[in-house]
């Protein structure tokens, strides 16, 4: 019964050190040919690399636990009357100081590579995150109350989409421009950012407008 729970984690052991072996090398090509991360799913490079390490590290070592159970037991089920066994030089190795002193150094690398991945699967996760935010902004732009922009001085540079109209002088008034087609993206230190309701990433261009008292707002509900 022993010997048979030893072959199904013996081929376990292959079985997961096998496929530790073919993720980790799937990430290091992820990571030395750009263009397969660049268009691969969300964070797989990362993973495989450490899935892979956890992997080939716990598959090695259930082949190490078994080799020298196996070894041992060889010895224990040994005939008194007969000539005592050869030590296998494999199991005698797995079981010497040198091997289990660079079982020690391939766990601390695979904890450390572990690390890096998963710090790495985070931050691929919040760029895709972030990037889906922004494809929804851009796709909400046309839904959103039009921004109607009146400036002391003329912008320059407007983007595709918006027209601007000098106004007539008026007394007490210091405006004399209005931009019509615009949208308000975001607002932040004190400054607007401005873009056309049709807005796209190949040639799109985004107006920065100092907010203050320089500039009048008025909303257009869409």
């Amino acid at each position: 019964m022993s010997e048979a729970k030893d072959d199904i984690t013996g081929w376990i052991g292959v079985f997961v050190t096998l496929l530790g072996c073919l993720a980790l090398a799937r990430g290091v090509v992820g990571m030395l040919v750009p263009h397969i991360s660049r268009t691969e799913t969300v964070a797989l490079t990362p993973l495989c690399l450490g899935v892979g390490a956890v992997g080939l590290t716990y598959g090695s070592w259930l082949l190490r636990r078994i080799t020298i159970r196996r070894d041992r037991r060889r010895f224990r089920n040994a005939p008194e009357d007969a000539d005592p066994p050869t030590r296998s030089a494999v199991a005698d190795w797995l079981a010497s100081t040198a091997c289990i002193r660079l079982c020690r150094y391939a766990i601390a690398w695979t904890t450390l590579l572990v690390i890096a991945s998963a710090f790495w699967t985070a931050n691929s996760f919040a760029a895709a995150y972030g990037l889906g935010r922004a494809l929804d902004d851009a796709d909400s732009l046309p839904r959103r109350p039009e921004i109607v922009l009146y400036t002391k001085e003329p912008l320059r540079d407007l983007p595709a989409g918006a027209s601007g109209t000098r106004l007539t002088p008026s007394a007490g008034s210091q405006l004399q421009y209005r931009y019509r087609g615009l949208r308000l993206l975001v607002q932040a230190n004190d400054h607007l950012f401005l873009v056309p309701a049709h807005w796209t990433t190949p040639g799109g261009r985004t107006l920065v407008v100092p907010y203050d008292n320089t500039v009048h707002l008025e909303l257009v509900p869409s």
